[in-house]
This record gives C-alpha cells, sequence and structure tokens, in this order.
C-alpha cells in the first residue's frame, strides 16, 4: 500500500498543509501528535479537517496540567474528492485543548 506523508511538522494549532491527491476516493488517514491542557482531568485533541469535512478526533485524557500529552494515533477513513491540490487541517477538537512549539503533528494518506 503505498503512503504519502502530508504533514510533519511542530504546533502551534491550527496546521495546514496542501498537498497533490495521488488518487481520487477512499483513503486511510493516519494522525499522530501531542497536545496539553492548563486544566488537570480534561481531554484535550486534534480535529483533522479534509477538504473542509470532519475526517475524525485524535484525542487523550490528561490528568496532570501542563504536561504535555501523546495523542492516542488515530486510523481515520475519508475520500478524496479527485485528483489535484487538497489541504488537510488540524485544529484543537476541544477548548481545553493547548499546544505550542514543543508539540508535533504527522499526517501519512494511506491510498
Amino acid at each position: 500500500m503505498p503512503v504519502m506523508t502530508i504533514l510533519n511538522a511542530p504546533g502551534p494549532l491550527p496546521l495546514k498543509a496542501t498537498f497533490q491527491a495521488p488518487t481520487d476516493g477512499p483513503v486511510t488517514v493516519a494522525v499522530s501528535g501531542s497536545a496539553y491542557t492548563a486544566t488537570a482531568g480534561r481531554w484535550v485533541g486534534v480535529q483533522v479537517l479534509f477538504d473542509r469535512g470532519i475526517a475524525g478526533n485524535c484525542t487523550v485524557y490528561c490528568t496532570a496540567a501542563n504536561s504535555h500529552q501523546t495523542l492516542i494515533p488515530a486510523l481515520l477513513s475519508t475520500t478524496v474528492p479527485g485528483s489535484g491540490t487538497q489541504a488537510v487541517v488540524l485544529m484543537a477538537a476541544t477548548p481545553d485543548t493547548q499546544s505550542d512549539a514543543n508539540d508535533f503533528y504527522q499526517v501519512t494518506l494511506l491510498y
């Protein structure tokens, strides 16, 4: 199965990457990263938008405040609407999600 790295970058969120779609139709997107919250006991995460539609979330529960946590990697199914330039956006999934240059994100397309 061919793969294509779409985004490999530090925070802060939001992040946007454009790429030339190698195919059209169903694909899987692998997403990973990290984030933190200023308040203990909160969910944090990244919402993945693929061509303006929400593909899914990559989240984790933070038991400690101000501690960068690894988000649980996610494999998301979505559809590339056609060949040509496409975009993926990573944004905070919850109001408590914070990120900075110490957080790192990767999005990989499997097709």
